[in-house]
Order: structure tokens, then C-alpha cells, then sequence
């Protein structure tokens, strides 16, 4: 019952998407210093306004590629097009796409505009800091006169205390957006930059929805190294860029992009060190794969070339959500790696579960992973967050649910651990993305259908309890997300994938989270940037 339940949600957002405009545009490349800046919108407490505020070619890898045991798919050819891609997936494999899973997608144009972004509109936006959004009024209101800088150099980013960065994951071209912010924690596009590879929307068998890639992590930041790291889920590459120590909106490539030595590269993650990048395939070549990080790039490591498990995608772009790879992640004592893997929706439901590989002495990783299944709910893990000081993990469900996998004890013992539990959430959310605030000892978990993120508190055995909801923007689909500290201030940056947003929220205490604006990323030219092809958000704050 509740997961029908959960259907109606995602019908009713296919229906409020296609009421909505469908920003898109074309960004600058980096090093252009004459294109506008997107729009800023402020909040101004409850209930407050909005006001109007290339493609580079794809190199490989220079090492020798380790074969996976098992490599049933087909090589995959760079998609150039941006909608005209070519997709080799049957009807049938389109079909097996649960209805559920259809639904939940925001509907896409079909063709990509050049030109501005819709005219800004004024709406009333609900800040409270639980229960669910109350209804705005939107009215068309002129564009602003005048927005914030878009260049370095700008009084805008003069009190920069750090950047925020996405993809645009578009075929045509990955693009990083890199913006500045603020003390205050406003927002401001600076520049694109080329990852060197190209980007692709998984295949849900419907209009692009705004869970591009199924995952979490597809762009992630080391913080000590100052390193960023990014996957081109089109021509299965992993791309690492420098941050500037003093202006972390400039990157600077290592190297050239590398083989992901799988399909569809689609969640990154570093160890505590810096000096190890992980990436999870989540097409047919389902494997991951770790690499060296050295000064002139990355270098595959050969001894952590695994398949994945009980996995049963057959085309490069994997039919989504259900039945694809969520994200990968270290425990904290990093003595484990661990995939998530969602299982089916009904009517044909399989559990999702965790692949876990201990790592060996020697930095490699065990031949064949533990399998930790899912012990309620239908096993949709969609995140991996690790809880600080225990071997454990909260992760988004996409069934309304809140799983926590506890992997202190035995790993073969791990589905029984009491403290590894699946917390039905009241309400069907659709949770995809996870992430957690030191401050407050909290975690915030994106529900797209439901324009809210909802907070949980984990007690001293893992049982989580849900704090309540925060409205993020009415009509926009919130996809990933990252609670940082910014000038002594809290806040979460949630990428909003149908409406080419950043949303920035305040976290001012345990249950007090508001909006206070969102910076616009659908009105400036030059780089390809698709409404619902966007994902993966890391930010860097200057220490």
C-alpha cells in the first residue's frame, strides 16, 4: 500500500514538471570574462520573495587497462549529441522500468534551447522548518536590471570563503560549473570548466527525469588535498583537477582523463588520505576500480579491479533507478569498500543490497565482496553516508525509508546486526541523496517529488528518528546535496536539477533549517546545460 502510495507522488510530480518552464542554456567556457551571471534569488525569512538576482576531447588513460573478469558489454561510442543520442536499450529493457520509477521523472524539452532562460518569476516560498510546503503564488515578474558578478574578479565574490561545484553531465560535453560563496552563503557563478569527457542520463525509459545517473558522488572533493574529482558517465572516464589554494573556483586539470575500466562511471569517493580515488561502473562492466592519485594523475591500481556482484544491467547506460548501483564509499577505519545496489520495485521486487570488499594489506582489494542484503522496505538504498566514528552508514531509500547499515562486527553478520535497520518514513517520500552536518549532529535527505528535505537524528545505537521536513523550492526537483560550514555559518547547497538551481539553506539549530536564496544556472551562454541532466554538488571551503 504505501508504495502505491509512493506512485501517486511520482505522478504528481510528471504533472507539476511539465507545468513548468524548462530552463536551459548554453554557459561560458572558462576563460571567457564578458557573459552575464545567472540569476540570484533572495528569501527574506517566511514566506519571502524571490527576486531576480564545450566540449573538450576525450583523452585515455597513458596505462596499461586491467581486464575485469567479466566484460560483456559493448565498447561505448562518445555521444556528441545532446538529445539525439543513441540509445541501443529494447523496448523491453525500457519497459521493465517499474511504473513508479516512470513517474518519478521531470519531464525534459526535447530540444535544447541557446537562447536565455525564462524571464525570473516572484514567488512566495514557505521557510518553516517542518511539515510539508505550503502552496506558493507565482507571478511573472521582469527580468532583474542587473545580477550578481560572474567574474573572479567581481565585489561579489570579494568575500568568497569558498566554491560549489556540479556537472552538467551532458553528452555533448561535462562541463563543471564552479561558483564563489559567499560569507552569508550567497551563491554566484564564476566559470565552466571542461572535465575533458562527456556526460549521458541513464536510461529511464521516459522523458530524462532529475536523477541523471541514479547515484550520488559523481563529483567529489578531497578538502586537505585539495583535490576534485569527476565521472564522465558518457565516455567512462574519471577526470582529477587541482583546487587553488587561494581561489578555489579555479581548477587545474592532472593529467588527462582515465578509464573507468567499466560502464557508466557514477560515484566517486576518496579515502581519508587523499592519495585514493575509488569510482563505481554502473552499466554492464559493473565494476569498480581504485587508482593511485599522483602529481601528474590518476593510476589505476590493478589489484582493486572487481566486478560487481548479482548485477544485471546488459548496455553501457544502465535502465534505471531499480536493479542499478547507488554509490560507493570507504568505511571510516577504511578497512572496507562498500557499493549499494538498489534492488526492483514491484510488481517483479528483489532487495537491494551492499557489496563489501575488506581491503587487504597491501591497499588491494579481496577477490569476492561479502553481500550485506536489506532487511525491510524494498531495498532502494540510493546514498551512502558514513556516520563519524562508527563503521556505518545512513542511506536515502527510495521507498520512504531511512536505511542504516551497521559494519562494525563481522561482515557475514553484518544483515543481522540489529543496528542495521530500514525506518519507514510516514509521508512516501522518494529519498535518493544523503548528507550530514557535524554541527547539529544531523542527517538531511532529499526527497525530489516532495521538494523537501527531511532530518534525522541517529541515537547512540544507530536508530534513527525523523526530526521533521524543510521546504527547499516549490517546483523543483532537489537532487544532491552538501551541509557545510561556511564563516562560522551552517549551510546545505542542494543542486535542483529540473529548474537549474542551487538552493541554499540555513541551518540554524537542531529542526531550524530555512531557505535563503537560490542562485540560477539557466541564463547565461556558451556550455551545454540540460534541465534534469545536471548532477553530483562537492563544495571546498578555504581553511
Amino acid at each position: 500500500m504505501k508504495f502505491a502510495s509512493t506512485i501517486l507522488s511520482l505522478l504528481f510530480l510528471v504533472t507539476l514538471s511539465t507545468a513548468l518552464p524548462s530552463p536551459q542554456a548554453r554557459l561560458r567556457r572558462d576563460g571567457d570574462s564578458t557573459s552575464p551571471s545567472p540569476q540570484t534569488r533572495t528569501m527574506h525569512g517566511s514566506g519571502g520573495n524571490r527576486s531576480g538576482a564545450g566540449s573538450g576531447a576525450t583523452a585515455t588513460s597513458a596505462e596499461a587497462s586491467v581486464t575485469p573478469a567479466a566484460d560483456s558489454a559493448r565498447s561505448r561510442s562518445a555521444k556528441v549529441n545532446t538529445h539525439g543520442r543513441t540509445r541501443s536499450a529494447t523496448s523491453e529493457d525500457a519497459s521493465s522500468t517499474s511504473q513508479s520509477e516512470s513517474s518519478s521523472r521531470s519531464g525534459a524539452p526535447d530540444s535544447t534551447a541557446h537562447s536565455g532562460a525564462p524571464e525570473a518569476t516572484s514567488t512566495s516560498v514557505s521557510s518553516t522548518s517542518s511539515g510539508t510546503p505550503e502552496s506558493s503564488s507565482t507571478a511573472g515578474a521582469p527580468k532583474p536590471s542587473s545580477t550578481s558578478g560572474s567574474n573572479s574578479g567581481s565585489g561579489a565574490e570579494a568575500d568568497a570563503v569558498g566554491a560549489v561545484y556540479f556537472t552538467t553531465n551532458d553528452p555533448s560535453g561535462n562541463n563543471i560549473i564552479v561558483s564563489s560563496i559567499s560569507t552569508n552563503g550567497n551563491v554566484t557563478f564564476t566559470r565552466a570548466v571542461s572535465t575533458g569527457g562527456h556526460g549521458e542520463h541513464g536510461n529511464d525509459g521516459a522523458s530524462p527525469g532529475p536523477d541523471a545517473t541514479f547515484s550520488n558522488d559523481l563529483l567529489v572533493v578531497h578538502d586537505g588535498k585539495r583535490l576534485l574529482a569527476a565521472a564522465n558517465t558518457g565516455d567512462s572516464t574519471v577526470s582529477l583537477f587541482e583546487i587553488d589554494e587561494n581561489d578555489p573556483t579555479k581548477l587545474t586539470m592532472r593529467g588527462a582523463p582515465v578509464d573507468s575500466q567499466g560502464d557508466y562511471p557514477s560515484s566517486l569517493t576518496f579515502n581519508s588520505a587523499g592519495d585514493k580515488l575509488c569510482v563505481m561502473n554502473a552499466g554492464a562492466r559493473a565494476t569498480i576500480l581504485c587508482y593511485n592519485v599522483a602529481s601528474e594523475g590518476l593510476q589505476p591500481q590493478s589489484s582493486t579491479l572487481r566486478n560487481i556482484p548479482g548485477y544485471n544491467q546488459t548496455e553501457a547506460d544502465p535502465v534505471g533507478p531499480s536493479g542499478t548501483a547507488s554509490a560507493i564509499a570507504f568505511t571510516e577505519d577504511e578497512s572496507i569498500l562498500v557499493v549499494a545496489v538498489k534492488g526492483h520495485a514491484p510488481p517483479n521486487s528483489t532487495p537491494g543490497f551492499l557489496a563489501a570488499w575488506p581491503v587487504e594489506s597491501d591497499g588491494g582489494l579481496a577477490q569476492n565482496p561479502t553481500t550485506i542484503m536489506n532487511t525491510g522496505g524494498q531495498g532502494l538504498s540510493f546514498s551512502l553516508t558514513p556516520v563519524p566514528g562508527k563503521n556505518a552508514f545512513v542511506a536515502a531509500d527510495f521507498d520512504s525509508t531511512v536505511d542504516v547499515f551497521d559494519l562494525s562486527g563481522d561482515l557475514k553478520d553484518a544483515s543481522a546486526n540489529p543496528a542495521t535497520t530500514s525506518t519507514s518514513i510516514p509521508g512516501n517520500f522518494v529519498l535518493c541523496w544523503s548528507t550530514y552536518s557535524k554541527t547539529v549532529d544531523r542527517y538531511y535527505l532529499a526527497s525530489p517529488v516532495s521538494q523537501l528535505l527531511v532530518e534525522v537524528e541517529l541515537d547512540d545505537k544507530l536508530k534513527p528518528s525523523i526530526i521533521g521536513t524543510h521546504p527547499v523550492l516549490n517546483g523543483g526537483a532537489n537532487i544532491d546535496l552538501v551541509a557545510a560550514t561556511a564563516n562560522g555559518k551552517d549551510f546545505i547547497f542542494n543542486l535542483v536539477g529540473s529548474t537549474l538551481d542551487i538552493a541554499v539553506l540555513s541551518i540554524d539549530g537542531p529542526g531550524q533549517t530555512s531557505l535563503i536564496g537560490a542562485t540560477n544556472f539557466g541564463n547565461v551562454p556558451d556550455v551545454t546545460i540540460t534541465s534534469n541532466f545536471v548532477q553530483g554538488l562537492a563544495v571546498y571551503i578555504k581553511s
